[in-house]
């Protein structure tokens, strides 16, 4: 017996250039070093902003044609956030084709959507220096 699990990776070339054009002039941080990088300003409040940041994502995934809810359509959204608050959709893993529940239009406007959430600034202690990549997990 087989079991076949399909998913579907979005990704938008624009946004791509525009992460690796940041990643040659900034260094990675890592979300779960303990060393220098990356020294959250308020590691508390980083997580609340994560919170609120996972549900204004499944607020725009919610706003679909077939009504359905965001952790049957969504298994994470990868994100870029560079230290000084911005982020940028770098790529959605879908469980089911993103075209099934969205225009081509609406897709590219759920990238922008996702990219437009800014962190408190400074992320870090040391902005400008860096970056991250993270995942939200779509529960």
């Amino acid at each position: 017996m087989f079991l076949l699990i399909i998913i579907y990776i979005y990704s938008v070339v624009d946004l791509n250039e525009k992460i690796e054009k940041i990643k040659k002039t900034k260094m990675p941080f890592f979300y779960y070093t303990n060393s220098s990088y990356p020294m959250w300003y308020n590691y508390q409040y980083f997580n609340k902003e994560v919170k609120e940041y996972t549900q204004l994502v499944k607020s725009y995934i919610s706003n679909n044609k077939k009504g359905l809810l965001p952790q049957n359509i969504v298994y994470s959204c990868k994100f870029f956030l560079n230290d000084d608050g911005c982020t940028i959709c770098k790529k959605i893993i879908a469980k089911v084709s993103l075209f099934d529940v969205f225009s081509a239009k609406e897709i590219l406007d759920l990238f922008d959507k996702i990219g437009t959430y800014k962190f408190a600034t400074p992320v870090v202690y040391s902005p400008g220096i860096g970056y991250c990549e993270l995942s939200l997990i779509i529960r």
